[in-house]
């Protein structure tokens, strides 16, 4: 009997094993691809990632014929299992950053391949936060300097214009300075020009505008 297994075994490692069946599984956050085997399976698995694929490669296993499915879901857009150089490649065409987790069952007649979406981690959501903050930070200080801006043109222009209009009233509402001549005098001092009750000397008055 232990010679009968022990030439199973070796079979199985110079021949391999072979995929009986395969079945793909979609669910909202992971996608699984289950195989079963002719004969207890322990090759290895290896991984890699080429222009957005996920390359599988399992040693001393073979399928009969390539399995192909499209248009599966948002994680995995399809896949294909088909048999190379006395090895397997499943080609998954899968979300970038996704997550692998393969697990064997224990009699290894079935192995079950889980492609999950990357979990959100803490400092992505701090750093999200962060950017929102900054964002409303920086629109609230652009609308306080676009106002500050604003009140400061208004409070300069008022001021040049009551400071033009104060000139041009000063311009016209000064009452003119009239030097009077007496006979004999070389000069008189100047007065106000409003008439003069005690002199017969006519003098100019300056008319103020009416404001009224």
């Amino acid at each position: 009997m232990r010679i009968f297994i022990i030439l199973f075994f070796l079979t199985s490692l110079l021949f391999g094993a072979q995929i009986l069946s395969t079945n793909f599984k979609t669910e909202p956050n992971s996608a699984t691809l289950t195989l079963t085997f002719d004969t207890p399976y322990h090759g290895s698995l290896r991984k890699s990632y080429q222009d957005g694929y996920i390359i599988l490669k399992l040693s001393n296993l073979e399928i009969e014929s390539a399995y192909v499915k499209d248009n599966l879901s948002s994680l995995v857009k399809n896949i294909t299992v088909q048999s190379q150089n006395g090895e397997t490649m499943i080609i998954a065409n899968a979300l970038k950053g996704v997550n692998l987790a393969a697990s064997r069952s224990k009699d290894a007649f079935a192995m079950r391949l889980q492609f999950s979406k990357p979990a959100v981690t803490s400092n992505t959501l701090t750093e999200k936060h962060s950017l929102s903050h900054f964002t409303f930070t920086d629109y609230l200080l652009m609308l306080l300097l676009a106002l500050g801006g604003g009140a400061l043109l208004f409070w300069l222009l008022r001021k040049k214009s009551n400071a033009e209009t104060s000139a041009a009233r000063e311009k016209f509402v000064k009452p003119a300075e009239v030097t009077i001549k007496a006979q004999g005098e070389e000069a008189a001092e100047p007065v106000s020009g409003i008439k003069d009750d005690h002199h017969d000397i006519e003098q100019d008055v300056a008319v103020q505008p009416d404001e009224t």
